[in-house]
């Protein structure tokens, strides 16, 4: 019965993994482009959720202006639905087409410090 070695066999395959993936390794500036782009999406995300909290307190404003009706009374069920639909419309406002404008102001502003990095973290 002939020995078979794997080792060489497992070599070659590390080496082929090794070299695909220093194929695949992004130089300096497709990182720096990548974190860059990671940046942008994060703080479009912010901007974005900011503007549905907005929305959101808008909403409850709006609701609380109106005078209860006891002619459909639904208790505090009603004040949770109306409350979690609140809230859906409002992030679905905020990050579809029906945005009222205020995440892409902020992101707009916002951007002009993530791109110079003049911002500074607070504890």
């Amino acid at each position: 019965m002939e020995d078979i070695s794997l080792q060489p066999a497992l070599e070659r395959r590390s080496t082929g993994i090794d070299r695909q993936a220093a194929k695949n390794k992004p130089t300096a500036g497709q990182q720096d482009d990548s974190a860059s782009d990671e940046a942008d999406r994060r703080l479009s995300k912010a901007c974005g959720d900011f503007e549905a909290i907005f929305v959101e307190q808008l909403f409850k404003t709006m609701r609380a202006s109106v005078p209860d009706s006891k002619l459909l009374n639904g208790g505090r069920a009603e004040e949770l639905y109306t409350s979690m639909l609140d809230q859906q419309v409002a992030e679905q406002m905020a990050h579809g087409q029906g945005s009222i404008g205020l995440a892409n102001q902020m992101q707009n502003k916002l951007a002009h410090y993530l791109m110079t990095g003049t911002v500074t973290k607070t504890k």
